[in-house]
């Protein structure tokens, strides 16, 4: 009976706590009549025994018991309840493994708690609204596991974006209690008051420092950043927090290596059975220290992040003003002519436009040749060595310029690939489309002179002079390729 009194008392003043005045009345009306009800039941069974009245029943009692010691009723074992609380970015598959290993050998209740998935954005955002969210489910759920599980010892263990929101839940509702805090990849801020949560913190012969414990790993590197990218947050996952009433506990590992399962059978399964906490081999190697490139992380970057918003804010802003008076072009672009070129493309179109205007002067120089020298010999033309020799003199220089343009011409066309209606062209800085009509233009240039070479090799193939009348028969078949090229031409030069 003494120890079911004892514990209806303790439920009293849990519910009291907990502002559950109704509950609680209704539970002391509760106990005292029971013990009305089991006062009566001894002295019926006392008077019984000694034959006498209730009252002789109960002077009984006290003459029997003053001298015996009663044995105290043993306790039954008081349930265990683990909570497990995620970081961001993930959908905390290791939460099944702990949970497995605490069941399995403990025998513990054990239950995963999510939030939600919590994405980078709200993590880095400075303001309270982007961060509320998670916080006031894991209240929620925190508060549902409190009614439903309010006589259990309950082990609450929290990694990374989770230890920030647990030590908010804490920090703002202060009848939440629990007998032991772990905590992993901690974001908390460092000089975060403990002294204002430790007596939430029921552990076993009131040893505060065993009741709070902060696993740190010194190859940690996102509460670093964490600290360094935004507000709010500590790298007390990598550095510990330093106070009296938190037990730091340091380790080799990175953000997540506190899942595996030999981590959980060595150091927290131990800790939810509710024995001493014990250093790691880490707290007692004398070389224990994060890399020191953690320290330019330490540096305040969120200043420099937040920024660079306003800075992107007005080079939006240029553009979408640009863009309303010349046209829309992407950053990195520039407009030219009806489209939007990549800069080191639009390099690229000059080079293009150099090459094509050293093709037109050769071409030019052919025109030029043929209309001021050639036809003009071949007109007269008698069929002399002297006449002929002059004739194929001009005709060997007008070969090499053409030599030179279809060189040219067939370099080009080597970078040249279809796509669609329109040809890529690959150059020494990148690549740009070119319009298919100007592949043509180039081809039939190419044609062009392809025309004219062919007669030029079967006049120069005649091993003596001919006669006129072929000369003339090659003049009119020139002048007719003259006048095709110059109109083969003009597309080309709209390029410029």
């Amino acid at each position: 009976m003494k120890a079911d009194i004892r514990e209806a008392v303790y439920r009293l003043t849990t519910q009291i706590t907990d502002g559950k005045i109704d509950d609680a009345r209704s539970g002391a009306q509760r106990l005292t009549r029971e013990i009305d009800e089991n006062l009566t039941r001894i002295s019926v069974v006392a008077g019984k025994i000694t034959g006498s009245s209730a009252r002789g029943a109960q002077d009984f009692l006290q003459t029997a018991t003053a001298d015996v010691s009663v044995p105290a009723q043993p306790n039954r074992p008081q349930r265990t309840v683990v909570i497990l609380i995620h970081g961001i970015r993930t959908a905390a598959w290791w939460q099944s493994r702990v949970a497995s290993i605490f069941s399995d050998e403990l025998g513990a209740t054990v239950i995963p708690l999510k939030y939600g998935y919590f994405d980078l954005f709200r993590f880095l955002c400075p303001f309270g609204f982007c961060r509320r969210g998670p916080i006031e489910r894991l209240r929620k759920q925190l508060q549902g596991i409190r009614d439903n599980f309010g006589q259990a010892r309950l082990v609450v263990f929290a990694h990374s974006y989770g230890s920030y929101a647990l030590a908010r839940v804490l920090l703002e509702n202060s009848r939440f209690t629990f007998d032991r805090v772990i905590l992993c990849g901690s974001i908390v801020p460092e000089d975060f008051d403990w002294d204002r949560v430790q007596d939430q913190i029921l552990t076993k012969d009131n040893d505060k420092r065993d009741a709070i414990i902060n696993e740190c790993g010194t190859r940690d590197v996102w509460p670093v950043f964490a600290s360094s990218v935004s507000w709010g947050y500590g790298a007390s996952g990598t550095y510990g927090f330093g106070v009296q009433n938190v037990r730091d506990r340091y380790h080799p590992s990175g953000h997540s290596a506190y899942f595996a399962s030999d981590f959980v059978r060595q150091y927290w399964v131990p800790a939810v059975a509710g024995l001493p906490i014990d250093f790691s081999a880490t707290d007692r190697d004398e070389n224990t220290a994060s890399p020191a490139w953690f320290a330019l992380l330490r540096l305040p970057l969120r200043f420099v992040l937040f920024a660079a918003i306003p800075a992107l804010l007005l080079i939006g802003g240029y553009q979408a003003v640009n863009a309303s008076q010349n046209g829309w072009c992407w950053p990195g672009t520039t407009r030219a002519e009806s489209s939007c070129v990549n800069i080191a493309e639009l390099s690229s179109r000059k080079e293009i436009k150099e090459r094509i205007s050293s093709l037109l002067v050769d071409t030019n120089a052919v025109l030029d040749l043929k209309g001021g020298m050639l036809f003009g010999a071949m007109d007269r033309y008698q069929p002399t060595p002297q006449d002929w020799n002059n004739i194929l003199s001009i005709v060997k220089n007008l070969q090499d310029r053409i030599t030179t343009s279809l060189n040219e011409i067939t370099t080009y066309n080597s970078y040249l690939s279809p796509n669609g209606d329109k040809y890529i062209l690959l150059t020494k800085t990148g690549k740009i489309y070119i319009e298919a009509q100007y592949w043509h233009a180039f081809e039939n240039v190419r044609q062009q002179l392809l025309g004219r070479s062919t007669i030029f090799t079967r006049m120069a193939a005649a091993t003596s002079p001919p006669e006129r009348a072929q000369v003339q028969q090659w003049g009119d078949d020139l002048k007719k390729l003259h006048f095709e090229l110059q109109e083969a031409v003009k597309p080309i030069e709209q390029l410029l």
